[in-house]
């Protein structure tokens, strides 16, 4: 590893570890929304900070309501994250753009041909975020969801039975790891402190 700073003047090890921190924060929030945990939404923000995801817009407690609520049908839920691109501003600031993809599953509750019919539905696109580091703990102080692509389709093909199953809900096969391994049900972001 190379020694010394950073252009913005971090030294190499604090970058490394913010790095890795903003990283831990992102798949955090992807977590708690597609395991439907929504009072873990709000760990991977900052106090006061402000989310903007187009049809909603404003502050996390509002927009873990508005989440709640339009997963409400949702079955299924997948948030993958793809390319990270973090680029400093600061030693406490930085922008991060993340390319997405989000896979939902919707009940409906119209049965055709004898069987139970889904809405699935994907959405491509990036998460343009300003973190910063407050109190050694980086999270996201503002939040812009950029839109690439939508599409939505019906789909009623069952998963066969020999699958393990996500589920929603104290059931779901993390959950019961989780227990097994005497750690909490409810995973929280792991809080790292970024400076040595």
């Amino acid at each position: 590893m190379r020694k010394g700073t950073t252009a913005i003047g971090m030294n190499i090890e604090d970058e490394v570890a913010a790095r890795i921190a903003i990283g831990d924060c992102l798949a955090h929030y992807a977590r708690s929304v597609d395991r439907a945990q929504w009072d873990r939404i709000g760990e991977s923000f900052h106090d006061g900070a402000y989310d903007d995801h187009g049809a909603y817009k404003g502050d996390i407690s509002g927009f873990t309501k508005w989440v709640q609520e339009h997963h409400r049908e949702v079955v299924q839920s997948m948030h993958c994250l793809t390319n990270t691109l973090i680029e400093f501003v600061s030693s406490d600031r930085a922008l991060v753009e993340t390319y997405f993809a989000s896979y939902k599953t919707t009940a409906q509750n119209a049965e055709i041909e004898g069987a139970r019919h889904y809405t699935n539905s994907r959405v491509l696109g990036r998460y343009i975020d300003i973190f910063e580091l407050r109190a050694g703990n980086w999270a996201i102080a503002r939040r812009t969801v950029v839109t690439e692509a939508v599409t939505m389709e019906l789909g009623g093909v069952p998963v066969p039975p020999n699958r393990t199953l996500a589920s929603r809900d104290d059931l779901d096969p993390l959950v019961l790891t989780r227990r097994e391994l005497g750690l909490s049900s409810t995973p929280g972001v792991n809080r790292v402190n970024s400076s040595y």
